[in-house]
């Protein structure tokens, strides 16, 4: 039901996508000692962080443009270039693995909208 709607409504995928890209812009954008991100043994809140955010931002770009590949190429790029702005903020390095993680996050949301698509 709300994939159709979403789906009907366009622009409310757009703000929100939009949102979600601003988000990890500015969580990019701190310096890591502002972010006292705390980890643990087995996974850091940073790799879920990574995961969640860019699987929302891949459910619901994919919502805009309904093609699996562009949303795949562009929400990918985007991962990238988030590790490459890190380079110029203070105290942040960029990692592979939040870009292995990333698309591992946005391979599970083109899943996800795929998913429940499916059930309309």
């Amino acid at each position: 039901m709300i994939i159709k709607t979403l789906e009907e409504h366009k622009t409310i995928s757009i703000v929100i996508t939009t949102i979600i890209a601003i988000t990890i812009f500015i969580f990019s954008e701190l310096p890591q000692e502002t972010l006292n991100i705390p980890t643990s043994k087995f996974i850091s809140l940073s790799t879920i962080y990574h995961f969640t955010i860019f699987a929302a931002l891949a459910f619901f770009l994919i919502i805009i443009l309904n093609k699996k590949i562009a949303t795949l190429l562009i929400t990918t790029a985007y991962a990238i270039l988030d590790e490459v702005h890190q380079i110029f903020t203070p105290g942040r390095f960029p990692g592979i693995e939040d870009i292995i993680v990333d698309i591992i996050g946005i391979i599970i949301g083109i899943g996800l909208y795929y998913l429940l698509r499916k059930r309309l």
